[in-house]
């Protein structure tokens, strides 16, 4: 059994838009499932899901993702994986941050995981996990990964930096003008996959995982600036039994850890531990949404997710290697809508092998 989720990021999303949302969710997953169709490969088919996501101007990553206070360009992207090979686990992560000229930073990360999960390299050099800047995007195209340096910027994306850059240069030179209060429209984008198989002669269950997560940041933010979508444990991971991606405020989820610890087993999902585990600092308040896949071991699959802002846009597929048409394959999306905004929401789902 294979089961695929993805989401477009914890925040507000606007009525006009939820349709929009579902409908790229469906295309993005139905994409997936054919990429892993063809290859058979669970990190192919989750970073082409982002790559979707990242294609559209409607989410904050890739060709949509925010610009910097200067209006530049700054997306990054991370991706997790563990996988079996015979009896051996095989690991791998990969992130890059301060990404112009790439479409897709969620391949950049892809490739960078693919790279660290075989070890040193003939020199002896032990392969990184994030790479930034012009040197991420050097790797890119040394990878044949598309690379263009006259890549437009979205029109929303746009739309948004005139918007808030002038509140703020207002405010700066006026000290009557109230204090400028920037909407962050922290939707990181992500997607979790994992497949389950029964040990021959034996009742427990395998799995292979894959998180991945994409971003352009918040609204407006400095530049340089290295958010949680391209922080292993925080908006994304990956582990035998469980994978989880991380949306919102980026600087909590990476003094938290956020994805890592959605995955621990000491993790609950109530009110008192979403409190106790996520204390807010520098009264930037709780806002989190994430995204989970767990194998229970006897042959179903959880998917958990969690939110603790106004609106929260999932979707997921749950299909067999030997599925022949995409079209056969049931694709849900939920819309989870929090009434007490700051509070957790809680869902899941569970799905039998």
């Amino acid at each position: 059994m294979i089961v695929f989720a993805a989401h477009t990021g914890a925040g507000f999303i606007a009525q006009k838009n939820r349709d929009r949302h579902f409908k790229l969710l469906k295309t993005a997953l139905k994409e997936g499932v054919r990429v892993y169709l063809k290859m058979q490969c669970l990190q192919e088919a989750i970073s082409q899901i982002l790559s979707v996501l990242e294609n559209d101007s409607l989410t904050n990553a890739g060709h949509g993702g925010n610009l910097t206070e200067t209006g530049k360009r700054e997306n990054e992207a991370g991706l997790s994986f563990t996988k079996s090979i015979g009896e051996v686990k095989a690991r791998g992560h990969g992130a890059a941050s301060g990404l112009n000229n790439i479409l897709n930073p969620v391949q950049v990360a892809k490739k960078i995981a693919d790279e660290q999960s075989r070890g040193k390299d003939k020199h002896g050099r032990i392969p990184p996990i994030l790479i930034s800047g012009r040197g991420a995007e050097e790797f890119a195209k040394n990878n044949n990964i598309s690379y263009r340096e006259d890549l437009p910027i979205a029109e929303k994306a746009l739309k948004i930096f005139k918007k808030y850059s002038k509140i703020i240069k207002r405010s700066s030179n006026d000290s009557s003008e109230p204090p400028a209060k920037i909407q962050k429209f922290c939707d990181t984008v992500g997607s979790v996959g994992m497949k389950i198989e029964k040990i021959d002669s034996k009742e427990d269950f395998l799995s292979d995982t894959v998180a991945a997560s994409s971003s352009g940041g918040f609204t407006v933010k400095r530049n340089g600036r290295v958010g949680s979508a391209a922080h292993l444990g925080a908006g994304f991971w990956s582990q035998e039994d469980s994978c989880a991606t991380c949306s919102g405020c980026g600087e909590e989820l990476m003094i938290h850890s956020t994805a890592r610890l959605a995955c621990s087993e000491k993790f609950l999902f109530d009110s008192h531990s979403i409190a106790s585990n996520f204390p807010s600092s520098n009264n930037s308040g709780l806002e989190l949404g994430f995204l989970k896949l767990l194998n229970d071991g006897r042959g179903a699959v959880e998917l958990q997710y969690l939110h603790t802002t106004s609106d929260f846009m999932i979707g997921y597929v749950v299909f067999d290697s030997s599925l022949n048409d995409l079209n056969t394959a049931s694709y849900n999306c939920h819309h989870s809508e929090n009434p007490r905004v700051g509070s957790s929401q809680y869902s899941s789902f569970r799905f039998s092998s």
